[in-house]
């Protein structure tokens, strides 16, 4: 599916086909099976694409569903005491070292989204 073809081994090219009136020439030239399985190819690649991203589509679908079933939404309310993340680094402070929240603070005022 990936390449398209039969995948060559190494072992597959040390250990050419050993029957008599084989030869690099005769075994290069394609069948007439081979140029059909060529000829359709394409449109066979198309269709296995077309499957796979099908695929993800659900996939992408039933792993949301997963991930909201587990989320939690925390309502806070004015006076309630929480971190704040600090989102500025200082140049010069290695930024593992450093603090990345502050607090606690208390919230003032609680913002209405529309």
């Amino acid at each position: 599916m990936v390449t398209g073809r039969e995948v060559r081994l190494p072992a597959d090219i040390i250990y050419a086909d050993p029957s008599p009136g084989s030869s690099t020439e005769t075994r290069n030239v394609p069948t007439m099976q081979q140029a059909r399985y060529a000829g359709r190819m394409p449109k066979r690649l198309v269709h296995v694409h077309q499957i796979a991203m099908e695929q993800l589509k659900q996939r992408a679908k039933c792993s949301k569903v997963h991930y909201d079933q587990k989320a939690s939404v925390i309502d806070y309310n004015v006076g309630d005491p929480v971190w704040c993340l600090i989102e500025g680094r200082n140049v010069g402070l290695c930024p593992k070292l450093e603090n990345i929240y502050e607090g606690p603070m208390l919230i003032q005022q609680k913002k209405i989204n529309s």
